[in-house]
């Protein structure tokens, strides 16, 4: 089974920080665990590309990580800045 993590910190090689997150395959050969590839994804790049998509006249698309904690964090935006302002607590 395929496992993704909660998003954290990425520091992109321009120094920003961005949100990423991981995901684990394993891979079996027969019933054993033969390996487990990993990847990192930060949304830099995911915010780059929803800048190009429209959705009607004036609307977006965003992506939104549904933390294991039951909270929630912006992960991708069109609008990378959204992501970096810090946010007070309510």
């Amino acid at each position: 089974k395929s496992v993704w993590t909660d998003s954290y910190p990425f520091i992109e090689p321009d120094g920003v920080t961005y949100p990423g997150l991981s995901l684990a395959m394993p891979f079996y050969s027969g019933e054993r665990l033969a390996y487990v590839v990993t990847a990192d994804f930060t949304s830099a790049k995911l915010c780059r590309f929803l800048q190009g998509v429209k959705v009607g006249r004036t609307g977006y698309a965003f992506v939104v990580d549904d933390r294991s904690n039951g909270g929630h964090v912006f992960l991708a935006h069109p609008n990378p800045d959204l992501l970096l302002q810090k946010r007070g607590t309510a």
